[in-house]
């Protein structure tokens, strides 16, 4: 999908520190971060890449050689509206290589409680399910779907349980408020493109820097400069020193992010004390700043009533108008002449021959085969004449 002459200007750019979008070798694209009406549904822009995160949460069962820890479990979707690369029947080594890089980064640094998901240990326990969207593929989808699902994650309540013995009650929104997940902490993933065998390292690269590169890594950390996971796909090379300057450079995005999530849902909570209007957008063109969504809304309402007037005038406009009355004449009926059969100059029709002109041009026939077709097959049926003479008998004379 790349050219190699855009390829090979990607490369000559990256060698002045310059980007096809105007960014710097190690700035990263817009973040913008929207809630759904339902805890847990969080989408995230990242440049012109979208995730969009549901988290669900189901009573189950749990294993017999873990009975006192709940279910964590991810599921990737990749819809062919998002790339054409997509495709629902088969998924390639990448596709699968995201959801596993996304799935690392949060169990096994621990980031959630697995036994805080226990109700009554060996009979029921909570499965905690993540279902990623892909919704645009814009470049980098690794840390908008590392990001989309932390934040859902966090968004996220599960209903109240409560445990009188072997009885397990679980509580409805209106009887008890829900209850967060125990999240550690935030582990938030930041991916490098690294060109010409290590001699140019990007951050956040697009989609046409990802076509081009050689090799990428990406880096988990959490706000408390910890490591969680490292991942490099790519046999390209680093020395210790880029992976430290990449590393030092990761911790500082990663503070970032954590603040700027912690604002929204912060904002979201209040949002929804107030019971304010929801502040996402669906698509790119309409992803503003969160505090421009109320002048917005406040604007639409102000403009509906002149708008149902609109309409209201334009019905009694319509209901005003006189409905003229339709006249249906008779229709008058042209006896068969002989000249009827002529259609323009073309002379006489074929369709009005007298029966005795089709008797002269029938052709003899002996046997009629009809095909026999299946009613799904669009062909017609065929009949095959056979005009073959009839053979003249050959009279056998005796011996004499």
């Amino acid at each position: 999908l790349v050219s190699n002459n855009e390829k090979k200007f990607i490369v000559e750019a990256l060698a002045s520190s310059q980007r096809l979008d105007g960014r710097r070798p190690y700035d990263m694209r817009n973040v913008y971060i929207s809630f759904g009406e339902q805890l847990g549904q969080v989408e995230v822009q990242l440049g012109e890449t979208r995730v969009m995160t549901v988290v669900t949460g189901n009573v189950v069962a749990p294993r017999p050689q873990r009975p006192t820890e709940g279910f964590f479990q991810f599921q990737t979707e990749f819809s062919p509206m998002a790339c054409i690369e997509f495709d629902n029947d088969r998924r390639t080594a990448a596709q699968v290589e995201l959801g596993r890089i996304v799935e690392r980064g949060l169990r096994d640094s621990r980031a959630i409680d697995t036994e805080a998901l226990c109700i009554l240990a060996g009979e029921k326990v909570w499965a905690i399910r993540c279902f990623i969207h892909i919704l645009d593929h814009g470049g980098n989808l690794i840390d908008c779907c590392s990001l989309a699902t932390i934040t859902a994650l966090l968004h996220f309540r599960r209903p109240d349980v409560s445990v009188v013995g072997d009885e397990v009650t679980i509580h409805t929104m209106k009887d008890r408020l829900p209850v967060p997940l125990s999240v550690h902490h935030i582990p938030i993933s930041i991916t490098f493109g690294i060109f010409e065998d290590g001699a140019f390292i990007v951050c956040d690269p697009s989609y046409k820097e990802e076509q081009t590169m050689d090799s990428r890594m990406t880096m988990t950390l959490n706000a408390q400069e910890e490591i969680c996971a490292v991942q490099k796909a790519g046999g390209t090379p680093l020395y210790a020193d880029r992976i430290i300057e990449c590393t030092r450079i990761a911790t500082v995005k990663v503070k970032e992010l954590d603040a700027l999530i912690k604002e929204n849902l912060e904002k979201d909570t209040q949002r929804r004390k107030d019971k304010q209007p929801l502040a996402k957008a669906t698509t790119p063109a309409r992803f503003i700043k969160q505090e421009n969504w109320e002048n917005i809304y406040k604007k639409d309402q102000e403009q509906k009533p002149s708008i149902i007037k609109k309409e209201e005038d334009v019905v009694v406009k319509m209901e005003a108008k006189p409905v003229k009355e339709v006249t249906v004449e008779k229709q008058v009926v042209v006896p068969k002449t002989e000249t009827s059969n002529k259609l323009f100059s073309g002379g006489a029709s074929s369709w009005d021959e007298p029966v005795e002109s089709k008797k002269t041009q029938e052709i003899p026939t002996k046997d009629v085969v009809m095909n026999e077709i299946s009613d799904d097959s669009e062909e017609e049926e065929t009949i095959v004449l056979d005009t073959s003479k009839p053979k003249k008998e050959e009279k056998i004379v005796p011996p004499t």
